[in-house]
């Protein structure tokens, strides 16, 4: 899910994300925020880590450089993932 999820928010051009991409990026944005609280309060480091590397990677349009450093597996392989689709 935090692949394809992911991925799909990034994919299109940017004329294609001014309307129905950016709504289903912005609902994408809102379940990261509550799996990132969730997994924070849970003590789940590795995926909060993981988490947050990903709205990173939103919030800069998919530029991934200097984000996602120091993930542990098997968040660093999801991780790897993504960034190979883009």
């Amino acid at each position: 899910m935090l692949i394809g999820q992911t991925v799909a928010a990034l994919r299109g051009s940017p004329q294609d994300r001014i309307a129905h991409l950016q709504a289903q990026r912005g609902q994408w944005q809102d379940e990261l925020a509550q799996l990132h609280r969730r997994a924070a309060a849970e003590g789940a480091r590795g995926l909060a880590d993981l988490v947050e590397a990903i709205q990173a990677l939103l919030a800069d349009e998919g530029r991934a450089a200097g984000v996602g450093a120091g993930l542990e597996e098997p968040f660093a392989a999801v991780w790897r993932r993504i960034v190979e689709e883009l």
